[in-house]
């Protein structure tokens, strides 16, 4: 479904003129719409890509890519980094940054766009972050977002939240439709086969996870 469209259902449903609306205009839309395309996005990660960067010796921080979620997977040319924390590496390797070797094995996260990998390289190589989760680029009229159409409906909860609450002035509705547009976003998390195994599990537990720390024999 193109913006040009869910925009003319979004102006229907706000019982404004289609062609030439009052109270808001379609430059208004395309924003909320994309601002609903990268939070469905973050959320859910449908949208992968690679890229490659090359590894300088001695160096061992690299940024991730510009429109980099989460990275899912980093190799050093046909080797698999594991991931870790610094306190995994600081409690089992003390002298871990000083390290060198042939190749890389593992990777810390660096904040939110960069990793360090470790033991730092003695000769030049390729870095590839394989299968990260990727920020969407901006929709525009004629272009289809990236999403299952069935799943593309929640474009006009999330719009008309906002809308609702910029121009009418109706919070009650508003926040209606933002906790319609969060539930749809939540069965379009748990379609996705993105790797959140953890969280399609804990969807299936009916209650918290308190109760089912609890309820657990093996504690």
């Amino acid at each position: 479904m193109s913006t040009t469209t869910l925009t003319t259902e979004i102006l229907r449903e706000f019982r404004e003129n289609t062609t030439t609306p009052v109270s808001v205009t379609s430059a208004e839309i395309t924003q909320y719409l994309n601002w609903w395309y990268q939070d469905m996005c973050t959320f859910s990660k449908p949208i992968r890509n690679s890229a490659t960067v090359t590894i300088n010796p001695e160096q061992s921080i690299y940024a991730l890519p510009n429109d980099c979620i989460t990275v899912t997977e980093v190799w050093d040319g046909n080797d698999r980094l594991s991931p870790r924390t610094y306190n995994e590496k600081d409690d089992v390797e003390p002298r871990w940054r000083t390290s060198y070797a042939d190749r890389a094995n593992q990777y810390v996260p660096l904040g939110y766009n960069q990793i360090e990998c470790y033991p730092r390289r003695t000769a030049a190589g390729t870095l590839t972050f394989h299968a990260y989760s990727q920020m969407p680029a901006t929709l525009s009229a004629a272009q289809d977002p990236i999403i299952p159409l069935h799943h593309q409906r929640s474009a006009k909860k999330y719009v008309l939240g906002f809308l609702h609450a910029a121009k009418s002035r109706n919070i009650k509705l508003a926040t209606k439709y933002m906790q319609e547009y969060q539930m749809q976003r939540g069965q379009f998390d748990a379609s996705t086969s993105d790797g959140h195994i953890v969280d399609r599990q804990m969807a299936e537990i009916p209650f918290s996870r308190t109760k089912y720390n609890r309820m657990r024999k093996d504690r």
